[in-house]
């Protein structure tokens, strides 16, 4: 959910009630992290692809996702125009000024 900091208007909101039509498994967000104009969130699932949200801070819309072959353990890291993401296997890193 996002809000206007000045006047705590609500602004827009995205549902982890995503479920896909394949999937019994709900799936769920992690927590998001805010970059310039842009808001990354990694949407989970156990028994179907997972992905790496780029979210338009402004509106709420998906700007692009990148498909998953593993669920996050935790929200992204984003630094240098790369995006961070711990998996039980270690970590991925998609970037190097791809989301800038």
């Amino acid at each position: 959910t996002a809000f206007e900091s000045s006047t705590g208007k609500h602004i827009w909101q995205r549902s982890a009630d995503n479920r896909q039509p394949e999937s019994t498994d709900e799936g769920w967000y992690t927590g998001p992290v805010i970059a310039g104009t842009s808001v990354f969130v990694c949407e989970n699932h156990y028994n179907v692809p997972s992905y790496l949200h780029r979210i338009a801070v402004q509106t709420g819309n998906i700007v692009e996702s990148v498909e998953m072959d593993e669920y996050a353990l935790a929200a992204p890291a984003v630094s240098r125009g790369a995006v961070i993401i711990p998996r039980k296997d270690g970590v991925i890193c998609y970037g190097g000024g791809r989301w800038q």
